[in-house]
């Protein structure tokens, strides 16, 4: 399989976001607010990512029965492994793994990796504060990570997964 352009997807309660790789290399990214307002919005917006992106592998967030994610989170990461599996680019879905660290301080490890995001990476938050939306695209990035680290053994660990 051949892993030329790499579009990764994330859902949260309050939007989605993508990165797109272009043969290893960050080349895209955004978020968008509008595609939380509902899974039809979901829906299309990605859907409008993969015909202007034209990936040849998306990954989508695998989902655990005991994961945290809330119920609007869950219904559109349903819907965008849904979108994913119906277009021609081979599609997985990845367990977020951050290690072990709290989505800030994995976001700022991988800014370090992927400077281009540095600007994008949040201040900082007290726990109690609403998590600041610019941490969605890494998300996207984690799971791009996931499978950029090491592909041939992340892939062949999702295939056929039924979990």
């Amino acid at each position: 399989m051949e892993m030329r352009r790499v579009l990764s997807v994330a859902a949260a309660t309050r939007g989605v976001a993508y990165v797109l790789f272009d043969d290893g290399k960050l080349v895209a990214w955004g978020i968008s607010r509008k595609a939380w307002r509902s899974t039809v919005c979901a829906g299309e917006v990605f859907q409008k990512w993969i015909d202007q992106y034209e990936p040849t592998l998306i990954i989508t967030e695998k989902i655990l029965a005991a994961s945290k994610k809330g119920r609007r989170a869950r219904t559109l990461t349903t819907t965008l492994q849904s979108i994913a599996s119906h277009n021609y680019a081979y599609d997985i879905c990845v367990l977020m793994n951050r290690r072990g660290k709290t989505r800030y301080a994995f976001a700022k490890e991988l800014s370090e990796i992927y400077p281009d995001l540095k600007p994008r990476l949040p201040r900082g938050y007290a726990w109690y504060d609403p998590a600041p939306l610019n941490l969605l695209i890494f998300d996207a990035l984690t799971l791009a990570n996931e499978v950029l680290r090491d592909p041939t053994l992340t892939i062949a660990q999702h295939l056929d997964s039924t979990d």
